[in-house]
């Protein structure tokens, strides 16, 4: 998980950690944990902020497992 590359893209659509969590149908708490790499993001949560962001498999791949 890199955190620092998801933050670029809540920015980049002016989200803050409270918009995307509701927008996934996470709590505000929950999603600070996943963020800063204490708990992992599932599957559908990731397929979920993909479809937001529109992310390529490429920038999905950066942001999730490299």
């Amino acid at each position: 998980m890199n955190t620092l590359e998801l933050k670029i893209e809540m920015m980049k659509h002016k989200d803050k950690q409270v918009d995307l969590a509701k927008a996934i149908g996470l709590k505000p708490a929950n999603m600070n944990k996943k963020i800063l790499g204490q708990v992992p993001f599932f599957t559908d949560e990731i397929n979920a902020i993909r479809k937001r962001y529109n992310l390529t498999d490429r920038r999905t791949m950066e942001i999730f497992f490299e």
